[in-house]
């Protein structure tokens, strides 16, 4: 798969450049492996879109793994399907679904 196919295969949707970047990277050099910072300064409207065209892209295969960073105020509420929530505090990651 080439960048140009991965970027209209998948549909551009809200994701920002930089993120079709990353995942055309992870795609094209195999590691299917995808990091993502900074989710938080998003527009509101587009961090389903990005959370949804990731969880598409491992459900399908075409990655193994999304690492998506955030600050936030505290955990989601509702946590989507295949999506494992962690806070990072002092150095400690803490799984928040144990928490």
């Amino acid at each position: 798969m080439n960048a140009s196919t991965a970027c209209f295969r998948h549909g551009r949707g809200g994701a920002p450049a930089p993120y079709w970047l990353a995942i055309s990277i992870a795609q094209l050099s195999g590691i299917r492996l995808v990091l993502l910072d900074r989710f938080d300064v998003l527009q509101p409207p587009a961090r389903p879109q990005a959370l949804k065209l990731l969880l598409t892209l491992t459900c399908s295969g075409d990655l193994d793994s999304a690492v998506m960073a955030e600050t936030m105020r505290g955990p989601m509420a509702k946590v989507p399907a295949g999506i494992q929530q962690v806070c990072i505090q002092g150095g400690v990651i803490r799984d928040l679904k144990q928490a």
